[in-house]
Formats: structure tokens, sequence, C-alpha cells
């Protein structure tokens, strides 16, 4: 884990070779489009071959109608919801995560893996599994959001799918997609997680105020211009330098 102390100076967080392309995260370089972001028909050779038999429209539909539960005039609006979370939260969240548990321990890493945190273990996870099968998926069925639109356009879509609510236990990638409500943490997972799908080379960063209990979540983007920090409040972002001048953290953690 890295830590870096900020004394009014923007963090210095380890950057992949990247020159004319766009590097993900096994670092081959992905040829931009015209847009100069890479097309997601360009990241055929990415995904799992395997997998391309699968119809993701179901998954989006299932989205779509989670949206829809939102609304005021939807019937059974309160009941659905309530199902849905302790579907989501009681059910597939602790399966999730004692999948993985289960899948490292087996790997060799032995009894040690149950008795990580949360945070420990998604740091491994997106470490050694960047690319989960969901998120492929649902970007399947919006092939433009990794095309023309660039990062902006996966950052819109999240938008668009997810309120904004308080504090969250921190989040797996799959669950962060099918949550209706994501904090600072979970969309910073889910944004870089999408990133790095569509081959865009960022990193996800939390910040701890003095005290070490109010944290923040954010992902810097490596664009064109620069170095760009993105969160879930600030829109299309800014230069990460300015971002830490206007976000006086304590600690930067990498995860």
């Amino acid at each position: 884990m890295t830590l870096t102390l900020l004394e009014g100076k923007s963090a210095s967080p380890k950057t992949a070779d990247r020159q004319d392309g766009h590097v993900d995260h096994t670092h081959r370089v992905i040829p931009p489009g015209p847009s100069g972001h890479p097309h997601y028909a360009d990241l055929k050779n990415i995904a799992d071959p395997a997998r391309n038999s699968v119809d993701p429209m179901p998954l989006d539909r299932f989205l779509q109608w989670g949206t829809k539960t939102r609304d005021r005039n939807f019937p059974g609006r309160v009941f659905v919801g309530v199902l849905y979370r302790i579907l989501l939260y009681g059910i597939f969240d602790p399966l999730l995560w004692f999948f993985y548990r289960l899948r490292f321990a087996l790997s060799g890493q032995g009894l040690q893996t149950f008795r990580q945190p949360r945070f420990r273990l998604l740091r491994e996870i997106r470490s050694r599994c960047p690319r989960p099968i969901l998120l492929r998926l649902w970007l399947r069925s919006h092939p433009d959001l990794c095309g023309a639109s660039g990062w902006v356009g996966l950052q819109t879509a999240i938008h668009t799918l997810k309120k904004r609510t308080n504090t969250l236990p921190w989040l797996l990638p799959e669950e962060t997609l099918l949550a209706h409500c994501l904090d600072c943490k979970g969309f910073a997972v889910l944004f870089s997680s999408l990133l790095t799908i569509c081959g865009f080379n960022n990193e996800l960063w939390i910040g701890l105020a003095g005290d070490g209990e109010n944290g923040h979540a954010w992902v810097v983007i490596e664009d064109g211009g620069g170095r760009i920090a993105v969160d879930q409040m600030n829109g299309l972002g800014v230069p990460e330098a300015v971002y830490l001048k206007e976000h006086r953290f304590a600690m930067t953690i990498s995860l």
C-alpha cells in the first residue's frame, strides 16, 4: 500500500508508461481512436473471448428496471426497494466476498485471506481481477461509452444510473454496478473499474483528513492534457495538483 503525506504538494503516484496510445493494466498499448481515446472495438482482444457468446441485454434491462423502481409511481416501490437491498447487501454481498476469499485461499494464500478487512481484500481483487464479467457485459450493451465519448460518457452514465448517498461499506465492482445508490467510495470503485476495462489509464485514491476518520475517494485519469482528478461531486474534474491543494488531506492511499 502506498502512503503519501501531503505538504501542499500533489501526490506522485506511480504511473504506467504511455506513448501514443492508452495502456491497460497488462501494459499493452491500445491504439487511440480519432478522438484520442480507444474505441471499444479495439478492446476485443483484451476481453475474454469465451464470454462473447453471453447476451448482455438481460443485465442491462435489469439495471433499467432497478432505475424505474425508484420512481414514486412504481407499484410497490417501498417493498421492492427493501427486498432489493436485502438481496443485494444481505445475500449477494456476503456470497461474493466469500467467493473471492475462497478463491484467493485456494490459490495459495491460505486462511489468512478470511481475516483480511474489506479494504485490503478489495485492493487485491482490483489488482488480480481488474475486469469483472458483470461490468464487461454491461459495457457490451453500451459500446459507445468506450468509444468517441471517452471517459466523460462513462461518468455521465454512472451519474444517470446511481443516486448519491452517504457512507456505505466498501463494495466490490460488481456490487457498485447493481447498487441503486453510491457514496464517493462506490463511485470511485465503479468508475475506475469501467475505465480499466475501456483501456483508460487511471488510479483510485483515498484521502484521510487530519482526524484519520473522515475520508474521501476519487479517481485520477491520465488524459492527454495531464492528470485529471474526478470524484463524485466535481463534474469533469480538475488537474490533480489543483485538486490536492483544494483538499488538504493529511494522508493519501493508493488503492
